[in-house]
């Protein structure tokens, strides 16, 4: 329960609080500030108001600057359990971006919760609902722990949209009947709110309860029209006012008799028109109106009220060009709703007074005209950058180094947000994070598949975030194929991406992956990749493989990098071999074969890349398929990050249908093959064969160094030679 760590957490968010009050007001006038404040020509009227510009909260007082959610899953986002992923994606990057606040819907349009009875004519019992209240208040305690006050919204005008998904004619009654029916409203108080309270009540991170998101759309012709909607079910101002009031009323109860602070709001479409007398509307949500529709406690603790500019008032109704004391009002007002997007589909980039206002500076004006916050619209869709900035422009709070990159070593235990799982061969996995398999540390990230016998595509899909991340120069993962995942014919696999509107295709290099050994898969394309709408690594079986039954493959140490992974300045190797100063072949080199032939080695000395001394390799192989090794013993106590042969075939090696070799190691007490990439050869051509691992990959625990040559077909090999020299290794 939250209440034990209560006093520690209500400091955490206090500092949190703190850094938004005491903005002063000489700032909005000052030309030397930078920050686009008021132009000398303009500056914004105030009145007679006693608005204060902070709410306070369990002794803080709060500038709430921060995000409207409003939804994850638009009306699911409780009651199936909450997306903590998601979620905590999100607190880190209002977090990052120096906010304090969400503002996120509960119910929305009511086909989710809350819970009623079979038919819908009563909500139903509080025992039903706790699915629903167990999600808010974890939701909470995640935004506690991420130092982020929660201003849940608890319904919108949507709850009579008749025409949204999932919602039904006895919805729609329901839901009308809770504005209408004062049976089922204090129902709705006995069996979800109340409850909820017992919960939540006083809670660190429950900054205030919204009850209702802009109600009065509902008796509005535009939305009448749209959704086609029965008049019978429109409500009238005074049945949302009332219950409003009722609502207000029923929270501070319960709140006193918990003795724990709840704070309560609502969220009207418009300020000018809805919550303030003589500029054009009516203040409906005054003190004098709540306690007479709804009671002694119905009172609001604040004002909510939003702003767009849609109403023709010419910025005469606009926040940004008043002061919060110019509307005669008698407590805070936050703006909880406004874009902060000039490409929004109410623009918000506004010019009137002769004083330009740019989309980026819309929440420093709020705190310039001395409200009590800005909550922007919306973290979720398209205008979740111009929401971060907004905050980030008030707060002072770096933006993003797209340059930095990201890595994920899972060591949090969650799997993180982006991370997902997807099948090009009608299969499916599931993302969890196992404690016992991690290269690095302790944890990996499993991806455990399911797909059927035949050839099977299992994809590793990464997070892509144009916001922090617009460009990816390298990628970079770690991948281990355990036994069980080998038996059902995985065996390596290859990065791809899919950019632009087309969803173009393109793909890295193919990596073997040895069993339950841990593989870096790396690629660098050749050009940086943009306008990304699916990253990720795809491990591949072939078509006659077995089928795989949850078998796990494991992922670490994956890095997205927005600069290319540009190879370490060149250093002296580790060691080299030019045999210059032999007199006979060292001990630690040795041939071997593969396929029942023989390998000797001798010093000549005069064959080597400059005429002088090299190793030859004398080869006598009787099939066709020919694997002859040349081979350096480590012992394991070597690493290796590079190694370089100059290499020259004989004729007679070329007929005999050697065609080229590459770099091998050993590793490991299983002495685990790890190869390089292969290098064709022709005759009498000194070639270089070379092997460099990412600057994170070198290999440890080296046993055998090497190089492989291979034939598939020819002459049978009668002391041919191959000639190796100028050997560098580096550690």
């Amino acid at each position: 329960m939250f209440r034990i760590n209560k006093i520690a957490s209500a400091l955490t968010l206090a500092l949190v609080a703190t850094q938004f009050t005491g903005c002063d007001a000489s700032y909005a006038n000052d030309p030397s500030n930078g920050g686009g404040g008021e132009e000398p020509g303009y500056e914004s009227p105030g009145g007679n108001g006693t608005s204060a510009n902070t709410i306070s909260y369990q002794g803080n007082d709060i500038y709430l600057n921060g995000v409207n959610v409003a939804w994850l899953s638009f009306a699911e986002d409780f009651g199936q359990g909450l997306d903590e992923t998601q979620l905590n994606h999100m607190l880190d990057q209002v977090k990052e971006a120096g906010g304090n606040t969400i503002r996120w819907w509960i119910h929305v349009n009511g086909t989710q919760s809350p819970v009623w009875n079979a038919d819908r004519s009563a909500i139903a019992p509080a025992a039903d609902q706790q699915q629903v209240i167990d999600d808010i208040e974890r939701a909470l305690d995640l935004a506690q722990a991420k130092g982020i006050y929660v201003m849940p919204c608890l319904w919108s005008f949507d709850m009579l949209a008749a025409t949204q998904a999932n919602m039904t004619n006895q919805v729609l009654s329901a839901n009308h009947s809770l504005l209408t029916d004062s049976t089922v409203l204090q129902g709705y108080i006995d069996n979800f709110l109340n409850p909820l309270l017992d919960r939540v009540a006083g809670h660190p991170a429950l900054v205030a309860i919204d009850l209702f998101n802009e109600p009065e759309n509902m008796t509005e012709s535009w939305f009448i029209d749209r959704e086609s909607l029965d008049s019978a079910l429109v409500p009238d101002y005074n049945d949302i006012h009332t219950t409003t009031a009722i609502l207000s009323n029923a929270i501070h109860n319960k709140a006193d008799e918990l003795g724990e602070q709840v704070l309560v709001t609502t969220g009207p479409k418009s300020l000018g028109l809805l919550n303030a007398d003589g500029f054009g509307g009516t203040n409906h949500y005054s003190d004098a109106n709540m306690i007479a529709l709804g009671g002694d406690n119905a009172a609001l603790d604040f004002y909510a009220p939003h702003y767009y500019d849609d109403q023709g008032k010419e910025g005469t109704w606009s926040p940004f060009y008043h002061k919060a004391s110019y509307w005669e009002l008698d407590k805070p007002v936050v703006i909880g709703e406004f874009f902060a997007d000039k490409d929004a589909y109410k623009p918000a980039e506004f010019d009137y007074f002769g004083d330009p206002i740019g989309e980026e500076q819309l929440c420093v004006r709020l705190s310039e005209n001395e409200y009590a916050g800005g909550i922007s619209w919306q973290w979720t869709n398209q205008y979740q950058a111009s929401v971060l900035n907004c905050v980030r422009a008030l707060s002072g709070a770096d933006a993003p180094d797209p340059s930095a990159g990201s890595s994920y070593d899972f060591e949090d235990g969650e799997v993180p947000f982006g991370f997902s799982s997807s099948s090009d061969s009608s299969g499916s996995g599931q993302l969890e994070i196992t404690a016992a398999e991690g290269r690095s540390d302790s944890n990996a990230l499993s991806l455990r598949a399911t797909e059927a016998e035949g050839e099977k595509q299992t994809n590793l899909l990464l997070p892509v975030d144009p916001q922090t991340m617009p460009e990816v120069a390298t990628v970079n993962v770690w991948v281990k194929i355990p036994q069980a995942a080998a038996d059902a014919g995985y065996s390596g696999g290859k990065i791809f991406v899919k950019t632009g509107d087309a969803w173009t295709w393109a793909e890295g290099d193919w990596f073997n992956a040895n069993v339950g050994e841990w593989t870096l898969f790396s690629w660098t394309p050749a050009t940086v990749l943009t306008d990304i709408r699916e990253l990720g690594v795809q491990i591949y079986a072939g078509e006659n493989s077995a089928a795989a039954d949850g078998v796990a493959i494991y992922f670490d140490d994956v890095s997205l990098l927005a600069q290319a992974e540009l190879p370490e300045p060149p250093v002296e190797p580790s060691f080299t071999y030019d045999f210059e100063a032999n007199d006979s072949v060292p001990t630690e080199l040795s041939g071997t074969s593969d396929s029942s032939g023989t390998v000797a080695l001798s010093l000549t000395t005069d064959g080597g890349v400059d005429s002088s001394k090299a190793v030859l390799m004398t080869v006598n192989e009787a099939g066709a398929e020919k694997k002859p090794n040349f081979v350096q013993a480590v012992g394991g106590s070597g690493t290796l990050g590079a190694a370089s042969f100059m290499v020259k075939l004989s004729s007679e090696a070329v007929a005999s249908g050697i065609t080229g070799g590459k770099v091998f190691a050993k590793t490991g007490e299983g002495f685990t093959w790890n190869e390089g990439p292969w290098t064709v050869l022709t005759a009498d051509t000194w070639t270089e064969v070379s092997w460099t691992l990412p600057i994170d990959g070198a290999l440890s625990n080296v046993q055998e160094l090497g190089l492989a040559f291979y034939a598939g077909s020819g002459d049978a090999a009668v002391n041919v030679e191959i000639t190796i020299d100028n050997i560098q290794i580096d550690n």
